[in-house]
């Protein structure tokens, strides 16, 4: 009987242990998790503002090139390069 016992009670303190370990595995991975999606937002915001028309246009000017007053388009009918019809 007391030996049963003692199994018993060491089997819970075995099975006490594994789940404190569970807990703070558990707790590390909640906290990875918080990291991750506060860089994931941070890499979105960087995304959306690198992606703006604005962001867009003062990078062109910075290259060098201009805005356009006038546009022109050509025409269907001109023949161009790689045009193979008869």
């Amino acid at each position: 009987m007391v030996l049963v016992t003692g199994l018993l009670i060491s089997g819970r303190l075995f099975l006490a242990n594994g789940l404190v370990d569970k807990s703070d595995q558990l707790v590390k991975l909640e906290k990875n998790i918080s990291v991750l999606e506060e860089q994931n937002q941070n890499l979105s915001t960087e995304i959306r503002d690198s992606s703006s028309l604005d962001s867009i246009n003062s990078k062109a000017m910075a290259m060098g090139f201009t805005k356009l007053d006038k546009y022109s388009y050509l025409p269907e009918t001109v023949d161009v390069a790689f045009n193979l019809r008869p």
